[in-house]
């Protein structure tokens, strides 16, 4: 701030005023000091001792600025022997994790350590060496390494939480993981990092229920590919089902039939809709003698989506009218005549019906759209029970050749005549 020209001019005569009135002081008024030790006295002007003491001050901090200058020199010096110069460490803490990236642990652990002291940012060197330490096997000297780590850094760093998260996912304590986890998720509830981990451990631990509970957060954060999650939450949803039937069978049939339903009703709408949980929902139900229910699933189903594999339950399941069953079945047919999957499934149909020559018509149209093991073993089931037994046989080793590559061209024995 520019101070005006009158403040400075007053500044100016106050100084000379004062300076005068000094001058005045010490020829009119000098004053004496009287110092007494023992037997030993000392006289001197007044003004004299406060000039002395005022040098006795500037020599006092002088003297203290040196020495601090001593001692931070030797600490520069000792550092330089120990650790070499700042320039050097920082050259070789960038070799460190050149070697950390190119999976040399050993050496990187040596040299990320060896200049952790002499860096301007330690914490990157501590962490990448608590990774190597993991690496080699050394979970102590990781623990060690990561303290510290949260020493060196100015505040709770997610850093140092999300390397402590994949130390102990790596070592499969997944327990131990979620908790660390969840402190990262308190820090940074939107890191995308945090909830890919979680969802990680989530799966190793089977713990579907809290997985289904992230599932919103996964999908709004946009966490993986949409195929990626798709997958997953394909993955969640059967074992959902499968959870749900290893309950029910510790239930009594009713009771067990009721939990898959109260389970499959709270899965999403979108979720129902697949053929892959349809279907393992299906094979649930065919469990505890829930055909019935089953087969009005799988009709509903068909009418809106047509898929092979519940083409295939659909002939397995017995609903409550069969002779309705094989009718629909029939009607599905005259829209895909040439439908293996859905021949198959009116000869099994048939069977149930005891339509025993209509059975066998179908089973042959399917093989003939389809080589199929299951429809040449059904058909040869079907034909030794009639007393064809000769093309049983031909069936059940079609059906056999069937399951296998070719075979080679080999010599064989002649049959005898």
């Amino acid at each position: 701030m520019k101070l005006p020209w009158k403040f400075k001019l007053w500044m100016f005569v106050a100084i000379i005023a004062a300076i005068a009135y000094l001058d005045y002081l010490v020829k009119h008024d000098t004053g004496y000091v009287l110092i007494a030790f023992g037997q030993y006295s000392v006289e001197m002007s007044f003004w004299f001792t406060v000039a002395l003491i005022i040098l006795l001050v500037l020599v006092v901090r002088l003297t203290t600025k040196i020495s601090k200058g001593s001692v931070n020199l030797m600490k520069k010096g000792t550092g330089l022997v120990l650790f070499g110069s700042a320039g050097a460490a920082q050259k070789r803490t960038e070799k460190g994790l050149v070697e950390f990236l190119e999976g040399d642990f050993k050496a990187a652990r040596k040299d990320l350590i060896k200049t952790a002291h002499n860096v301007q940012a330690p914490l990157l060197n501590y962490l990448a060496a608590a990774r190597s330490a993991h690496e080699l096997g050394d979970d102590e000297q990781a623990s060690e390494l990561l303290l510290k780590a949260e020493e060196v850094a100015s505040e709770d760093s997610l850093a140092i939480i999300l390397t402590q998260a994949r130390i102990q996912f790596s070592g499969k304590k997944y327990e131990q993981c979620v908790a660390t986890l969840e402190k990262a998720r308190k820090l940074a509830p939107r890191n995308v990092l945090v909830l890919e981990y979680l969802r990680n451990v989530y799966v190793e631990l089977e713990d579907w229920e809290s997985l289904e509970r992230m599932l919103p957060e996964l999908e709004r954060h946009k966490i993986g590919t949409q195929q990626e999650r798709i997958a997953m939450s394909d993955k969640l949803y059967l074992a959902l089902i499968a959870l749900a039937g290893e309950q029910a069978s510790r239930l009594q049939s009713k009771n067990a039939i009721a939990r898959l339903q109260e389970v499959w009703e709270d899965l999403p709408r979108s979720v129902t809709k697949r053929p892959a949980m349809v279907s393992a929902y299906v094979n649930q139900l065919r469990r505890f003698e829930g055909d019935a229910i089953a087969e009005h699933l799988l009709r509903r189903q068909l009418q809106k989506h047509w898929d092979d594999e519940l083409v295939n339950l659909y002939g397995l399941v017995a609903g409550e009218d069969l002779d309705r069953q094989l009718i629909q079945g029939e009607n599905w047919l005259k829209q895909r005549p040439a439908d293996a999957a859905l021949l198959l499934a009116l000869a099994r149909l048939s069977l149930r019906n005891e339509l025993w020559g209509k059975a066998k018509e179908y089973f042959e149209s399917s093989i003939k759209q389809k080589q199929n093991p299951a429809a040449c073993a059904e058909l040869g089931r079907l034909l030794a029970a009639m007393g064809e037994h000769e093309l049983s046989t031909k069936y059940y080793q079609q059906g056999l050749l069937s399951t296998t590559s070719r075979l080679p061209e080999l010599p064989m024995p002649k049959p005898h005549v």
